[in-house]
């Protein structure tokens, strides 16, 4: 517990209070700062990976065209689907990443990945929203799935020639698992900054702010023993904590004038009572 228990009052030292203030706000603002620059490093990086899905895309779209065309040649689709798909997984690099080759009805007429194939695409509002967007017109688009029981995102573009949507994802979590490890280091950082700060901070601050301490304990001694006294200024710095000091003692010293001059003309047992009482 902090502070010093006075008479059922605990009186906390003021170079704590403004220690434990800042290092509260410092904290906080720093943190703030750099989760602010996390989601603004992951804009860019998702701009920068979009800019990767769409020459992904491209490149397997023209392949599978080709594919296409050689399968009319020698109709042997399953040899076909181990080119495209081997074709696919030179273009990922994440261990999550995904090239699919989606048919209208949802089953997979490919699947170019590391992680193990299924048999269809599950997430059924994905489905429908390309299936939607396949008018004639507008056959791509960029949209957020669910594969494998994790989220993606991607790009897809219809290929009429299969009759596919051709699909290219990355895992959210993966993707983001690099910028993630960066702000967790870093907040780790500041905290461990923004601690040795707050030591060193405590003891400055006990050094400048060391004569409030005296004329706090010089106080409470004198409310302990019903003593009005002078504090000790001695190489006090030239601030306004001394003035208050040197304030007290003026005070004090007319308290111990006035009782003196009333010591003349009273009683002695009122006098120490009216001494005590001005303490």
């Amino acid at each position: 517990m902090f502070g010093k228990k006075e008479k059922n009052v605990r009186v906390v030292d003021v170079t704590t209070k403004i220690v434990l203030t800042f290092t509260v706000f410092i904290l906080l603002s720093n943190l703030a700062s750099n989760y602010v620059n996390l989601r603004f490093n992951r804009s860019e990086l998702l701009k920068l990976m979009n800019q990767l899905l769409i020459k992904d895309l491209k490149t397997m779209y023209s392949f599978c065209n080709n594919q296409y065309e050689i399968y009319r040649f020698d109709m042997n689709l399953e040899e076909s689907v181990k080119s495209i798909e081997s074709k696919g997984l030179n273009e990922i690099k994440n261990n999550k990443a995904v090239v699919l080759g989606i048919k209208k009805d949802g089953t997979l007429h490919f699947q170019a990945s590391k992680i193990p194939k299924t048999t269809g695409f599950s997430d059924r509002n994905a489905l429908e929203y390309m299936l939607a967007s396949n008018t004639g017109e507008e056959s791509e688009g960029h949209l957020r799935f669910r594969f494998n029981g994790e989220d993606y995102f991607g790009i897809f573009k219809y290929n009429p020639k299969w009759e596919i949507f051709i699909l290219r994802g990355e895992e959210e979590h993966e993707f983001y698992s690099e910028s993630t490890s960066i702000f967790i280091t870093v907040s780790v950082i500041i905290v461990f900054i923004t601690v040795i700060s707050a030591v060193m901070g405590i003891f400055i601050l006990r050094r400048i702010l060391r004569f409030i301490r005296i004329i706090t304990r010089s106080i409470m001694q004198m409310v302990s023993t019903s003593e009005m006294k002078l504090i000790d200024l001695k190489g006090a710095t030239n601030d306004d904590i001394t003035y208050l000091g040197v304030a007290f003692n003026s005070l004090s010293n007319t308290v111990g004038n006035l009782i003196q001059i009333f010591q003349k003309f009273a009683n002695s047992d009122i006098v120490a009572k009216i001494g005590r009482a001005h303490v």
